[in-house]
Parts: C-alpha cells; structure tokens; sequence
C-alpha cells in the first residue's frame, strides 16, 4: 500500500471530520422540511449548533494531537489549543443568555489559537510542501470557522437587544 504524502491524511481527517460535524449538528434543524437544512446550518444556526459542530472536528485533532504526544512521543500544541475550542465549543453550547460575551470571545480567541498553531510550523520549520498546504488550509479553516462561530452570536445577542435604551432585554 503506498503511503500518503505528509499533510494529506490530516487534509483528509478534516473534510470527513467537517462533513460528519455538518450532519450531525444539522440534525437540530427546527422544521420537518429537510431542504433547507443545511442553508439553515451554514447560514441560520444558532451559536449552540455552530459550536456544536465546531467541537466535534476540535475533538477529532485534539484525540490525533494526544495520540502524537503520548504513543508517538512527538511534540503537538494541539493538545493545549484544540482543548481550549472543546472547552469553549461546551460553554457557548451551555449558555444561552445574549448577555454572556465571554463564551463567543473565549471560543473566537481559541480559534485564533489554533490558527497560529497551524501557522508557527510554516514560519519555523522546514517542510514538505504537502504539509505546509495542510497548515495552510488547516490556518484558514479556522479562521473562517471562528467568524462564523462569531457571527452567530452577534445575531443571537441583536436579535435579543431592546429597541429603545428603557426596554428590557428579552
């Protein structure tokens, strides 16, 4: 059996963890028409759905970055920043007052974490070129997958604010 060029089994983890994430969370699509269930997800989900699903793929590298450090004995910062997207992913999941800013900004910040997790080995090692595109991709998806976490909460928490300065939230 040949052997695939560094980068391409975790370029591979990442599309299958993403699209079992994607059907799992899209399970909680509200209506009994399933049509528009994944516009909903990638457009209309609530903050819980997204970070639902942002665990999942999380939790898919953080057992792959565990399995490094502890069997292979291979250094791995992804034990450290995909448990801060888990243990952000659980705090955005569990809350649901628009009035908690922590939560989305511990889960954005844990992102970004992973971001330059993905992007310090580009900067400080030297590579083959199939694993630094995975790190490439790897920084970009999320980056993207943050904003979109992001974006969630910011239309949760407006679609909660008061009209004038004297009502109160609902």
């Amino acid at each position: 059996m040949t052997e695939l060029q560094p980068g391409y089994p975790a370029l591979i983890t990442l599309l299958l963890s993403t699209l079992i994430a994607t059907v799992l969370a899209s399970a909680f699509y509200p209506d009994q028409q399933h049509g528009r269930r994944f516009h909903w997800f990638f457009h209309d989900s609530p903050a819980s759905t997204r970070a639902h699903a942002t665990g999942i793929v999380a939790l898919t590298f953080w057992i792959w970055a565990v399995k490094k450090v502890w069997i292979d004995s291979d250094h791995d910062l992804g034990c450290i920043s995909f448990l801060l997207v888990i243990v952000s992913c659980t705090k955005v999941y569990c809350t649901s007052s628009p009035l908690a800013t922590c939560p989305p900004r511990m889960l954005l910040a844990a992102n970004g974490i992973v971001c330059l997790n993905y992007l310090l080995p580009i900067v400080m090692m030297d590579l083959p070129g199939s694993f630094r595109l995975y790190l490439g991709i790897g920084a970009v998806y999320w980056v993207v997958l943050g904003v979109w976490n992001w974006r969630a909460w910011v239309r949760f928490r407006y679609a909660h604010m008061p009209i004038c300065a004297d009502e109160p939230m609902v």
